[in-house]
């Protein structure tokens, strides 16, 4: 293995890391900060961060045909997966949110056949099945009745990540070989214009309104985790996607999950039964062996057996 793609694998583990450890940090500041507040606050620190670095190293912008797409896509992710997935982290733990957000692999094979005909083979089907009864079991489905809060907060997680799949599928056409910086500048302005359009609603219906952060702790995790969960963590994973195979890059991100399940419990204090420890780590290993299996995952007779 060459060094460029040792550095690219090591963006995409560091991407994994930023995008499990954030979701837990920003679990820990909902409880005093309003989900589009924050996400706001958090997009514009990234935003002047990345283009106070786009601006002095004078990075080249792509056509302006090419940008408004590229910009568009930045409305599915970071705006809206992230938008829903922090409604989503008010109701449910961050634990059990990543956890769900491992089940984007699937999402996205269903994305490529809904948007572009492309069919599944018969070792996805099964995988996909037995990833989401792990994901079940992990959710504690059938243990104990879930509150509407908690279903409303699992909804809001999936529908985010399927917004993070859609994303995916359009932006592997689109984005080709311009700047990773870049893109992510132009994603994360367009994304900051959706939150600032839903913060007026968020003022209408909660309850209590918009809420800041109360104290300087508060604030410095607001920032921090800005840079580390937008600025950072895209860029590291666009580094990668730039230098290894989407299909490499993406077997990564299923340490998110991971890291995200043990930061919570360090953390947060967040515990799961043996029998949802066992659902999670079915869920992580089918979804791991769906990346493995990509290649050859959409073939051209349906549900085909694989050779």
């Amino acid at each position: 293995m060459n060094r460029n793609n040792s550095r690219a694998i090591a963006a995409a583990i560091f991407a994994a890391f930023c995008w499990g450890s954030a979701t837990v940090m920003s679990k820990s500041v909902l409880a005093e900060v309003s989900p589009m507040a924050l996400l706001t606050l958090q997009l514009a620190v990234s935003a002047a961060a990345l283009w106070s670095v786009i601006l002095l190293t004078r990075r080249r912008l792509p056509p302006r045909g090419m940008g408004w797409v590229i910009s568009v896509l930045g409305l599915l992710e970071p705006g809206a997966a992230y938008l829903l997935g922090l409604i989503g982290l008010v109701w449910i733990g961050a634990g059990v949110a990543t956890l769900i957000q491992a089940s984007e692999a699937i999402l996205i094979v269903v994305v490529s056949v809904v948007l572009l005909g492309e069919r599944p083979t018969f070792t996805f089907i099964m995988l996909s099945l037995i990833a989401l009864a792990g994901l079940s079991m992990a959710l504690g489905i059938g243990e104990s009745l879930l509150t509407g809060n908690e279903i409303f907060g699992i909804v809001m997680i999936f529908l985010a990540t399927d917004s993070a799949a859609v994303y995916v599928v359009l932006s592997s056409r689109v984005i080709g070989d311009h700047d990773p910086l870049v893109v992510v500048g132009l994603q994360q302005l367009s994304a900051l214009v959706l939150a600032l359009l839903a913060l007026p609603f968020e003022s209408a219906i909660r309850i209590g309104g918009i809420e800041l952060p109360h104290d300087t702790f508060s604030w410095s995790v607001v920032v921090l985790y800005g840079l580390v969960q937008y600025a950072i963590a895209f860029s590291a994973y666009m580094y990668a996607l730039s230098r290894i195979s989407a299909n490499l890059a993406g077997s990564f991100l299923n340490l998110t999950p991971v890291f995200g399940l043990a930061i919570a419990f360090v953390a947060l204090r967040e515990q799961l039964t043996l029998i949802q420890l066992a659902g999670a780590a079915v869920t992580i290993l089918a979804v791991s062996l769906i990346h493995i299996r990509s290649e050859p995952a959409l073939s051209s007779p349906p549900f085909s057996e694989d050779e």
